[in-house]
């Protein structure tokens, strides 16, 4: 048995395991974790299925077709996970139908072009020169992976800001993972595709080359599945989906009709055009706001969400965090964060107590990890915790 196919079984057994241990999983995201253990077994699929074809084995010519179509499927299943992460109500429908399109019409290209017998998928992983249109085949799958790659990451953009307008911590509900890895994996896409079209233009041949970069690319898939195993369930702390730029959705939610639209960008008061609360109102509960985070303190509370103060202040959710951007010039993220660096602050200038360690510091604050103090103390006060404490040692 060849070195390639070694490497096929064993990916093929870690994504086998990876995608039981994903659908044992509970929690609240369990609709996304199927998706994503779907992909995983049809990467796996790929890999058992090719393994005939590296090593000339005798048999049926299906078994490679079956292997190779599926991986036109990994773009929208990567698309449809990172959905679902983002949007809890998402669920694939039959619509969802239309992104098998380009799958039919490479299949009848196939059935077309092909003739009897003529093992098309060796062609397709072999430098033939422009002649050979199967050789194409490698580098139309890698352009439909890096535009569901893209298109992934877009549908990003909006969740970031979302758990700014609605949380005062990041940690656990961050998916800036999930961003990174598909990064990775859109660039070794691109240098998959740059190979597959030297090999096209260059009849040079670059079959084991390709197997490796293609290894390397369900390895990178497998670390997100390890990863999203990992990761808390989001939605325990956001229970409203993602409003994407220009959206207007609408959601009952005790009695109360949310009608507020998330910032995508636009930092100007005409994203709350459509807005029922008046002027003279949002004066009102900036007022209130104040004085109750002055008598409470509820920064202090390391999981503080949106919805907590606007329960205790009899205020809809939506119109806070419209208040909070229009009077404050921040996201409820932004502002907690203020409160608790001017408590950090205190605390650090304080020469009577120098032996409280930072740490501590940074859960008296209301921060729930250090790491997060760090940033938000460098970013505000442009110094470092230590480097602020220093100077009023000295």
């Amino acid at each position: 048995m060849s070195l390639v196919n070694v490497v096929a079984m064993i990916g093929a057994a870690l994504g086998l395991l990876l995608a039981l241990a994903l659908l044992m999983i509970e929690g609240r995201n369990q609709y996304a974790n199927r998706i994503l253990a779907l992909f995983v077994s049809i990467s796996s699929l790929y890999l058992l299925l090719t393994m005939p074809l590296h090593n000339n084995w005798n048999v049926s010519l299906q078994w490679p077709a079956l292997g190779f179509m599926s991986l036109f499927l990994c773009g929208p299943l990567l698309w449809a996970y990172v959905k679902s992460m983002v949007q809890e109500s998402f669920r694939l429908t039959f619509k969802h139908a239309a992104h098998l399109l380009p799958l039919l019409l490479l299949e009848l290209v196939i059935r077309w072009v092909a003739e009897p017998g003529v093992n098309y998928f060796k062609l397709a992983g072999q430098a033939s020169g422009p002649g050979n249109v199967f050789a194409w085949f490698p580098i139309i799958f890698y352009v439909h992976l890096q535009v569901y790659l893209v298109a992934a990451l877009y549908i990003l953009k909006p969740y970031e800001k979302k758990i700014q307008q609605q949380l005062s911590y990041q940690e656990g509900v961050n998916l800036s993972w999930l961003r990174i890895l598909l990064r990775v994996c859109l660039a070794i896409a691109f240098v998959g595709m740059s190979i597959s079209i030297f090999r096209l233009v260059s009849d040079i041949e670059l079959w084991p080359r390709a197997i490796y970069s293609m290894s390397l690319m369900f390895g990178v898939y497998y670390l997100i599945a390890f990863k999203a195993m990992a990761q808390p369930s989001i939605f325990n702390k956001l229970n409203t989906e993602v409003i994407y730029p220009g959206a207007l959705e609408t959601k009952m939610s005790n009695d109360v009709i949310d009608t507020s639209i998330l910032d995508a960008g636009i930092e100007s008061i005409s994203q709350y055009q459509t807005s029922s609360l008046t002027p003279e109102l949002a004066q009102q509960y900036w007022l209130d706001l104040q004085e109750h985070i002055t008598q409470h303190k509820p920064y202090l509370n390391n999981e503080l969400r949106i919805k907590d103060i606007a329960d205790s202040l009899s205020i809809p959710s939506n119109h806070l965090s419209q208040v909070i951007n229009q009077c404050a010039g921040q996201n409820f993220f932004e502002f907690i964060n203020g409160y608790r660096i001017d408590v950090a602050k205190s605390l650090l200038s304080k020469t009577d107590s120098p032996q409280l360690n930072i740490n501590l510091i940074a859960l008296e604050a209301g921060f729930n990890s250090q790491s997060a103090f760090y940033k938000q103390f460098k970013l505000r006060v442009n110094k470092t915790p230590k480097q602020y404490r220093d100077q009023f040692l000295s």
